[in-house]
């Protein structure tokens, strides 16, 4: 279903196969790897599927196509019908959910056999066939979306509150979602309402794209007023007798004329026209279709269209949409300005006094762009054959999510240009999909490029895993021998982004790259405030009542460009197609993606692209949660924190500011920031200029502040500057700008450096935020130019440099952390788990300073050998002791500050390691309390996957005395994932290890720590992938006595874990070789599970479990089911002598009582000691206790275990 459910038909060919394309992007075979994941690796369990066993199928026939969509048609109906006739007081998941899983599961491929040939197929009747195909099973779709006898019954079940796992619990939820946002909860009045409106926006909907589709206007002009457009384009138009040429309306025709011509009034007209396509109609139709919108939304309890479409989207609500895109439109301002400026220049100068007007964009930004790079796309075509950039992508795709492509010869495909991958884990092998590629422009194919889900990954009711199989189309054009041709460049973006990475084997030079990577950000923030533009045009119109939208365009449209005018005459509302179908109040949601996909890689990958830890937490965090949690959340976790904002801006926008004033500067004019790493806040660099006018001479004293105005300011205790007076701590002279690094001669920059590196020795007091303004944003603004110029470096750092860089970091980060409670106690009232975190409020100057640190010691200009004597081993142990922060950014640079340290000075390395143990001792075996050990051991697992074979004796006893013993800590969940990767990485290093570390974890099993218990056998899992057959059989035998335990554990999460270890394959063949021990350890926990569970999902996983080792030795599950009953009979003979026993010690009590004599009775009160106890009636109590004893001594007495030996001491006691 697409996201607007008001709109429930298809419209002709303009609407775009959402229930088809899984998705569409640049990173296209990224995705198809992101695609095939996200179910496949949730469990790390699929069974091997061979290729003979898909359910899609690629090569039907236009017959065979339309039987299998009503053979779809028919089985859903089928079990829509049962399940819509369970009595609402027996729904279970069983007979309500469990089918309709299953119905998805089953159908979803078959689904795709019909409705993929529309895009691909060689022929006509296939293709037609297709596209009917998909018609009628939309349709089928949406009557089943609307079945309210249906709703009733998953309602009923989602209302009874059944348990299940959390996967199941969002598909129910979405399934209610689904059914209640179609109106099946409201009164069948309103539901009749409702489908009235969705017509009417149906047909609101088609007429304005059917007027779109029905313009046939064009322009006439002679070859003179269409001067620059390029040759090959002007043979394509069609010419009339008197020689003029025909530029109709479609966007290609006006997009070159846009870009290319040299003609300024041919551009304004073209755009004018273009401007009012439709005009006042299609306004009018897009006026009524927004307040059928508003009903729509309204009757479904929603108070706008806007807060309906964006309920089911990560934003959540129109708010969170508005504060995104104007934080972003505001952050982009200067820039935006600046590059205007430069388009105006430019036009000024070629075209002379014209105004400068909407129509100039593109084409003044193609022509600073030719200016601006020596780029020959043509030439650059030459690097990149379609082979090489396929198995650069592959390349990078497997080592950054530990994956292996494998291509299958022979694969039943529709065209013989299609090719076929397995996708395979990289270290275990297992079979995790398939893809197809069909690259190549032909006839009748789909003309862009996409994926497709051709067979989802699900588990069935059976147990069996269906393997996932994805598809990447594109439209790479041949060679005209028919061979592999070469790509443009703009097709390697469309198939992978991060084109720098492409292994290719005719080198590109450094320059060219260069030119490259500044030509694709070149006014990106100019194009994305058109983008911002539309975004909220789009959220207005569907959030507001009574909207005149052609002024709304008027008022927006300078407001966001900057002072530009829409032309007169023009409503670019009349031909906005996106806000009528497909993107309806979520025009923003590309942007949206694009700058969370910013902040991922900021965060994880900007020190090493390839780093396969990070990509191993994306494919663990992300892939394989999806469908479990909302997309918000899964994102939140693997970021640890909220998605900003603010990545996209420091990495498009904010890393240029300093560069575009300074192109006469010595490292300017680059635009490029090293190593990933990008400064921290936005600014604008002619702020520096502006509080620092009094430049004076460049070359003079630092000393340049007097004694005017006494500031509050905090130094560092370790700051020893001398070029700054303090000599009250508290009263300094006035804090003023230096000059900025472009207004002085590049031989006295480096003093300058110098003389801001001191000046940026100032700590200010930020508890009280209002105190300080202009000072802080001076040394704010100097940190900047800072970052930028450590950046653009091109020679090697002085030593007094890097002493005055350490100085100055030493000074803004070493400082005392706030106080925290370290015992391992619990405070009253106060859960410390649960405490927000502390935020320093002077993190706006931390955070820069922290960026410049590691870009000084990223910088291939620093000489590791002088600088450590600065970034000396007190150095990093101060570092050390800041990881305890409470501020989770600070910890996230201060591990990426650490890991640098690490790769660039190796005589630290061992001093490193031996001070975090020590960090970690202390946690273990002292405090349990330690905010940075998660970030520690994410270091250490790039350390450990580092470590040369054989491993070092230091290597294995920092397994065994800090790894394992990590395990035992309360609030191992905090870091447990990165704990689990250090310990795997062991056992993929050396498969010895891994009896040491099954024992280890046998240790520090929890007992009564459920939640504990469930991660135990997750990572258990991880390090049993990895161990081989003989270090298996060492530990096998206390390893699944524990193992049994959780089988018949009380918490069904802890039975269900343990179970789920049959389903992965190369853990079931170890087992399947050692049953012959295994199956007796574990088959009574199993044969319990069977036959009194309570949990509905233990209870089939169990039974699931119990039929594999029947298959596989049926003789010996015999003989430990005899065995089983044997001792069950024995234990029901125990009992019942037990009770025999227990009912004739009663009868002779009942009859000593009777003739007076002391009597034994049951418990004894509270307060006494002993468990029984005897009451004198006659005799001494211990003549009788004694006599009573001696009478039952020679009696068959059967006890529980060490019950007779408490029994005698109990008497003794008495005596």
């Amino acid at each position: 279903m697409t996201e607007s459910d008001g709109k429930r038909k298809k419209m002709g060919k303009e609407k775009k196969g959402g229930s088809l394309l899984a998705f569409t992007g640049a990173a296209a075979v990224l995705a198809i790897a992101a695609n095939l994941a996200i179910t496949a690796i949730k469990y790390h369990k699929q069974k091997n599927a061979k290729k003979k066993g898909f359910k899609v199928r690629v090569n039907l026939s236009a017959s065979e196509i339309l039987k299998l969509a009503e053979q779809i048609i028919a089985n859903s109906n089928k079990v829509h019908n049962s399940v819509a006739s369970v009595p609402l007081d027996k729904v279970t998941y069983a007979n309500v959910i469990s089918p309709l899983a299953e119905l998805q599961a089953q159908q979803f491929p078959l689904i795709q056999s019909c409705v993929f040939p529309k895009l691909v197929s060689t022929r006509e009747d296939v293709r037609k066939a297709s596209a009917e195909a998909e018609r009628r099973i939309d349709a089928h779709l949406d009557w089943i979306s609307k079945r309210e006898d249906v709703y009733l019954v998953i309602k009923a079940f989602a209302v009874r509150g059944e348990w299940m796992n959390a996967e199941a619990k969002r598909f129910v939820q979405v399934l209610v979602r689904d059914f209640e946002r179609n109106g099946l909860n409201l009164t069948a009045s309103k539901r009749e309402e409702l489908q009235r409106l969705s017509a009417q926006i149906d047909e609101l909907c088609f007429k304005y794209i059917q007027n779109l589709n029905d313009d046939s206007m064009f322009l006439l002009f002679n070859e003179a007023e269409l001067a620059g457009l390029p040759p090959q384009f002007l043979k394509g138009l069609d010419k009339l007798e008197n020689g003029k040429m025909k530029i109709s309306l479609r966007s290609h025709h006006v997009a070159a004329v846009l870009e290319f011509c040299k003609i300024g009034t041919t551009r304004r007209m073209v755009s004018g026209a273009y401007g009012n396509r439709c005009g006042e109609i299609n306004v009018s139709i897009l006026e009524s279709l927004v307040q059928q919108r508003h009903k729509y939304a309204r009757l479904l309890g929603y108070s706008c269209y806007a807060e309906y479409a964006i309920d089911v989207r990560m934003a959540k609500t129109p708010k969170k949409v508005f504060e995104f895109l104007k934080n972003l439109s505001t952050s982009l301002t200067d820039l935006a300005m600046k590059e205007l400026d430069t388009l105006k220049d430019l036009k000024k100068k070629e075209e002379g006094e014209f105004p400068f007007g909407i129509e100039d964009v593109l084409y003044y930004v193609k022509r600073v762009e030719e200016q601006g790079y020596d780029l020959d796309f043509g030439e650059i075509k030459q690097y990149l054959p379609i082979s090489v950039v396929l198995s650069g992508i592959f390349k990078i795709v497997q080592d950054l999510f530990g994956l292996r492509f494998e291509e299958i010869a022979g694969a039943d495909v529709w065209h013989c240009d299609v090719r076929v991958f397995s996708v395979l884990d990289l270290g275990s092998s297992k079979l995790l999909g398939y893809c197809y590629l069909d690259l190549f422009s032909r006839e009748g194919k789909y003309g862009h490029t996409c994926v497709l889900a051709l067979q989802n990954s699900a588990l069935t009711i059976s147990g069996a895993q269906q393997i996932p199989i994805a598809l990447l189309i594109s439209q790479c054009q041949k060679d005209a021998d028919g061979s592999s041709g070469l790509l443009r460049f703009s097709e390697v973006v469309s198939l992978f982004h991060e084109f720098g990475h492409v292994d290719i084997t005719k080198p590109i030079k450094d320059d060219v790259c260069k030119s490259i990577k500044r030509w694709r950000t070149s006014f990106s923030a100019l194009k994305l405030k058109q983008d911002i533009l539309c975004g909220l045009f789009d959220q207005i119109i569907h959030s507001a009542d009574n909207i005149d939208i052609q002024e709304l365009f008027k008022h927006l449209h300078p407001m966001e460009m900057l002072g530009l005018p829409i032309l007169e005459g023009t409503n670019p509302a009349s031909y906005f197609p996106s806000t009528v179908i497909g993107y309806e109040a979520a025009c923003y949601s590309r942007i949206w993606s694009e700058v969370f996909a910013a902040d991922i890689f900021t965060s994880k990958f900007c020190n090493d692209v390839s780093d396969q830890h990070a990509g191993m937490q994306f494919r663990n965090k992300v892939l394989a949660s999806v469908g479990v949690k909302d997309p918000i959340e899964v994102l939140s976790d693997f970021l640890g924190r909220e998605p900003s904002i603010q990545a996209y801006i420091e990495n498009k926008i904010f890393s240029k500011l300093p560069r575009k004033s300074s192109k006469g500067s010595e490292h300017g004019g680059s635009g490029r920031t090293h190593h990933g790493v990008t400064t921290s806040k936005t600014s604008d660099s002619a702020g520096v200029t502006a509080g620092g006018t009094k430049t004076g001479n460049s070359s003079s004293s630092g000393h340049n502040h007097g004694n005017r105005v006494p500031l509050p300011l905090i130094v560092n205790e370790n700051n020893n500057n001398n070029n700054i007076n303090n000599p009250n701590h508290g009263n300094f002279s006035s804090y003023e700008a230096l000059p900025a690094f472009r207004d002085v001669p590049s031989s006295e920059k480096p003093t300058l450096f110098v003389k801001k590196l001191r000046m940026c020795c100032v700590v200010f007091d930020f508890t009280d935020p209002t105190k300080n303004l202009k000072e802080k944003e001076i040394k704010r603004q100097t940190l900047v130019e800072l970052v930028d110029y450590v950046t653009s470096a091109n020679a090697k750092f002085a030593e007094n440099v890097m002493q005055e860089v350490v100085k100055m970091v030493s000074a803004n980060i070493f400082r005392t952390l706030s106080p925290q409670p370290r015992e391992n106690k619990i405070i009253d009232g106060v859960d410390l788990e649960e405490e927000e975190p502390s935020m320093d409020p002077a993190w706006p100057h931390l955070q820069i300073v922290y960026e410049l640190f590691l870009r000084f010691v990223a910088s291939p200009e620093l000489d590791a050998k002088l600088a450590k004597r600065y970034v000396d081993q007190s150095f990093v142990l101060k570092l050390l002791d800041l990881f305890d922060s409470e501020d989770p950014r600070e910890r996230e640079y201060l591990k990426m500050t650490l890991h640098r340290i690490y790769g660039k000075f190796m005589a630290h390395r061992p001093f490193i390691r031996k001070a975090i143990n020590n960090l970690f001792f202390n946690f273990i075996f002292e405090t349990e309390k330690h905010n940075g050990i998660a970030e520690f051991l994410e270091i250490l697992g790039s350390i450990i996957n580092g470590f040369a074979l054989p491993l070092k004796e230091e290597h294995k006893l920092f397994l065994v005395r800090i790894l394992i013993p990590l395990h035992k800590p309360k609030c191992l969940a905090m870091y447990h994932q990165q704990l689990s990767y250090c310990i795997t990485q062991f056992v993929e290093k050396d498969c010895k290890l891994a009896d040491t570390i099954i024992r280890g974890l046998l240790k520090y099993w929890p007992i009564t720590n459920s939640s504990k218990e469930v991660m135990f056998l997750g990572e258990l899992e991880e390090v049993l992938e990895a161990t081989q057959p003989p270090e298996f059989q060492r530990c096998m035998m206390p390893l699944f006595r524990r193992i049994a335990r959780c089988l018949n554990s009380p918490h069904f999460q802890v039975a269900e874990r343990a179970l789920f270890l049959w389903n992965n394959d190369h853990i079931m063949n170890l087992i399947k070789q050692n049953r012959k021990v295994i199956l007796p350890i574990i088959f009574p926990a199993l044969e319990r599970n069977a036959r009194s569970h309570w949990n509905q999902a233990v209870h089939s996983l169990t039974l699931n479990v119990r039929k594999i080792f029947s298959d596989v030795d049926a003789d010996l599950y015999k003989e430990c089911l005899q065995k089983f009953e044997e001792d069950e009979s024995k234990e029901s003979e125990v009992k019942a002598g037990r009770e025999a026993t227990w009912k004739r010690l009663e009868d002779l009590a009942a009859k000593k009582a009777a003739s007076g004599e002391a009597v034994l009775i049951g418990k004894a009160p509270v307060r006494s000691s002993a468990a029984y106890t005897f009451v004198p009636k006659v005799a001494s109590k211990a003549h009788l206790g004694t006599s009573l004893f001696n009478e039952f001594s020679n009696e068959h007495f059967v006890s529980r275990p060490g019950e007779e030996e408490g029994m005698a001491h109990q008497f003794n006691t008495t005596k």
